[in-house]
């Protein structure tokens, strides 16, 4: 260690604003340190430049590269980045960012092993998300590996851990116009680098990403590499790079049986999907994390298709989707949109205090008896219950009733579990006219579609509409922060919800807009400075009904909508949606700093 960062111990004072609290992390880039923020008093991840690294132009580029990619990326899955810039008396360069509770997932499958398969999933869906965010951006991480996949702990009730990817300070930025990006130098971990990485003057594309998320994949599923190579004492990196480069690359199917383990690991479908990411010709593999993401999660429905039928559906509400206004909503008035995909079944499973499943529901049976569930249709499961010698008489009963069109005479679940995830700390749910407390919900059984409130201190409340039939998973989208709100909460008359404020978008058209997919006719943005400053940022939500317009900020393209969470500059910003048939709506907003703000283009 340098005698610069030597003398940062506990209790000096780092670039005016950052008392040291302890060192965290030490590498060939820098360190990292545990600091309190003294303007904001709280506590954040300070990592600081190797101080023999600040005179070469190369090192400090890609040290600060990771402060602008942050706020380019703008998604929940990217540490976020506090505040940047250079000490004054040493001149060495830092960034201050979020402070994470939590362990990479390298040290995760360590400690633990084999991950449960629904909690291996949700990891690699988090995963998928914000890559698939970055590459929306432009950005190209090149060193995907578990020690650069954080596992926190989340702040929301009823969501135990949020990933984080982390590292972006070798990525690479593909232009507005360009597809891919020049190798220079050959960064990244050889047990996840994609082949191309390896040869100087090759093209990297979003493809090379997709690479190691299907290594990740076999690796979260499995609890073990892939390659051969790796389970030999004293890896020989020559070894490794023939099996990346030149040797077969056999189905994971094989190499789970190679490996002693059990092959329903794996889903129906895995190999194919697994053969694809690791083709060796980037035009081969999928275009980015998106369409590999996409494609895993197809997969994964056809695997627990008929496991839909017992499961909780996940129901993930779009942030701009949510109905907002006064409470109770007008039937009359349009519904939100809920977006149910069947392509997440891998929440985690209820226990029994969670709220009992369709089965479990019925209660425990009379001594001396037995109970069993017949399948039928997903809208209906009677329960024979058989008593000793009147078992043939309820089965004749219950053929009568069905001859005569009536159900059966035998007592069916009238009420349904609803388990909400991402609540903040104090939040108060309504179903209805029933007020819960908690994250769970027990309402009656329904076809007719029922009003869901949330309210918590300090955001404003969101409401929503569900058709409470079957039980579900409800994941919920960030609430919008509102000071405000837990002041005006105590001075509010009991029984009267508080205001929601929403951007509604007129209809305002602009019929002459037609360009090709991903361009634009705008001017391209000005180059960010060479020097980090300090300014005010909000969050930026772009929500469409239908959605997946394409959606673009001050003239930049930055994916479909739903857009969470894009990290803005404080100010005015031109928002555009362009649906499928080329009509395009936009509209003029004001991000506060510090702020989310949504914005919903509405049915025309």
């Amino acid at each position: 260690m340098s005698s610069a960062l030597a003398s940062l111990g506990p209790g000096v004072v780092f670039a005016r604003d950052f008392r040291i609290v302890r060192a965290l992390a030490e590498g060939g880039m820098g360190a990292v340190y545990v600091a309190e923020q003294l303007s904001s008093g709280k506590l954040r991840a300070l990592k600081v430049l190797n101080p023999d690294l600040v005179a070469d132009p190369y090192s400090r580029e890609q040290f600060t590269l990771e402060a602008r990619i942050g706020g380019q990326i703008g998604s929940g899955h990217v540490v976020e980045v506090i505040a940047a810039g250079v000490d004054e008396e040493t001149e060495i360069p830092y960034l201050a960012m979020e402070l994470l509770e939590g362990e990479d997932l390298a040290d995760l499958l360590h400690r633990r092993g084999r991950l449960p398969t629904h909690e291996a999933l949700e990891i690699f869906e988090q995963l998928g998300d914000a890559l698939a965010a970055a590459h929306r951006a432009g950005v190209i991480h090149r060193d995907l590996k578990p020690r650069n996949i954080f596992v926190a702990r989340s702040k929301l009730r009823g969501m135990p851990f949020v990933v984080k990817v982390l590292d972006f300070g070798i990525s690479k930025v593909i232009t507005h116009n360009a597809t891919s990006v020049t190798v220079t130098r050959q960064l990244g971990s050889p047990l996840f680098m994609a082949p191309e990485q390896a040869r100087s003057g090759a093209k990297l594309r979003r493809s090379t990403d997709v690479w190691p998320m299907g290594l990740l994949a076999y690796l979260l599923l499995t609890g073990r590499h892939y390659w051969r190579s790796v389970e030999n004492e004293g890896v020989s990196l020559n070894a490794l790079l023939m099996e990346i480069a030149v040797h077969p690359i056999d189905p994971p199917g094989l190499r789970v049986m190679e490996q002693g383990l059990d092959p329903g690991l794996l889903p129906a479908g895995f190999d194919e999907w697994f053969l694809r990411c690791v083709e060796r010709d980037p035009e081969r593999r999928f275009a980015d994390a998106g369409e590999a993401s996409e494609a895993l999660r197809s997969v994964l429905r056809k695997r627990h298709a008929s496991m839909m039928e017992s499961e909780p559906t996940v129901v993930r509400v779009l942030p701009g989707m949510a109905t907002s206004g006064a409470f109770p909503i007008a039937p009359s008035g349009p519904r939100a949109r809920i977006e149910t995909p069947v392509s997440q079944p891998v929440a985690a499973p209820w226990s029994a205090t969670q709220g009992p499943s369709t089965a479990a529901a019925i209660g425990p049976p009379p001594s001396g008896s037995s109970t069993a569930v017949v399948a039928g249709s997903s809208k209906r499961r009677w329960p024979v219950v058989a008593l000793g010698g009147l078992s043939l008489l309820v089965v004749a009963a219950t053929v009568l009733a069905l001859r005569r069109g009536d159900p059966p005479s035998v007592a069916a679940t009238d009420t349904v579990a609803l388990h909400f995830v991402g609540l903040p700390e104090g939040a108060r749910l309504l179903v209805g006219a029933q007020a819960f407390a908690g994250a769970e919900a027990m309402v009656p059984r329904s076809q007719a579609p029922s009003t869901v409130r949330v309210e918590a201190p300090g955001y404003r409340p969101m409401a929503f509409t569900l058709v409470p039939d079957h039980e579900q998973r409800v994941v919920l989208p960030s609430m919008v922060a509102d000071p405000s709100a837990a002041d005006a909460a105590a001075e509010a008359v009991p029984g009267q919800p508080a205001p929601v404020e929403v951007v509604v978008v007129q209809q305002t058209v602009d019929a002459g807009v037609a360009t090709d997919e991903g361009a634009t006719d705008d001017p391209e943005p000005a180059a960010p400075a060479a020097h980090l400053v300090r300014r005010a940022t909000g969050r930026l939500t772009v929500g469409a009904d239908p959605p997946r317009c394409e959606v673009s900020v001050d003239g930049r393209v930055v994916g479909r909508s739903p857009v969470f969470n894009r990290v803005v500059s404080a100010g005015e910003h031109r928002v555009r949606c362009r649906r499928p048939d080329g009509r395009v709506m936009q509209r003029v907003v004001r991000v506060p700093g510090g702020r989310e703000t949504e914005v919903i283009f509405p049915a025309e």
